[in-house]
């Protein structure tokens, strides 16, 4: 069900809190408009992840426990953030880990503002490289969001749930 505001012609969905006028929507308690559709939401995620620099980087290690380390992401973000490429040696845990096991997180957590988190689930593989070099490739699967500052959540006005895309044909559906 809706609440409709009187004199106008804005609707506020039960299910989220958010405002709608019309088409146009969805609007926070504030009036600002809320990135809503994945092809709203991809590009504030990655100027999230393009922003802080640096990530944790979650393997799994051989005695099942995950393992975290930071890592500097820099600018090998993917435009559609399909695709991560980290930079690293050939003898780390890391790259032992992900030809293991062909999985990684990547988390990014940004602490300005109201503050923000992304969590980046993929497919990664090990390319090496010229000498002790090697370049960690993580395939984007699935993206969780919550975004504070620009209410990205998973359920409008409930900012408990992150907001789920996953990769589905080349592009990104909304989960959650």
């Amino acid at each position: 069900s809706k609440v409709v505001l009187s004199r106008m012609a804005w609707v506020q969905d039960n299910a989220t809190g958010l405002w709608w006028n019309g088409e146009d929507g969805p609007y926070d308690n504030k009036w600002r408009k809320v990135p809503y559709t994945p092809e709203q939401v991809v590009p504030v995620a990655r100027d999230l992840a393009l922003k802080v620099e640096t990530a944790g980087l979650i393997t799994i290690a051989a005695d099942g426990f995950p393992r975290c380390r930071t890592v500097t992401v820099g600018k090998h973000v993917a435009e559609d953030l399909s695709e991560v490429t980290v930079a690293t040696r050939k003898r780390t845990r890391k790259c032992d880990e992900i030809t293991a096991n062909g999985k990684a997180t990547v988390f990014w957590q940004d602490s300005s503002g109201a503050g923000a988190w992304l969590s980046a689930a993929c497919d990664a593989t090990v390319e090496p490289g010229a000498d002790d070099k090697a370049k960690v490739r993580l395939k984007v699967r699935r993206l969780e969001i919550q975004d504070y500052t620009s209410n990205i959540t998973g359920a409008g006005t409930d900012c408990w749930k992150p907001m789920i895309l996953e990769r589905c044909d080349g592009s990104w559906v909304k989960v959650q």
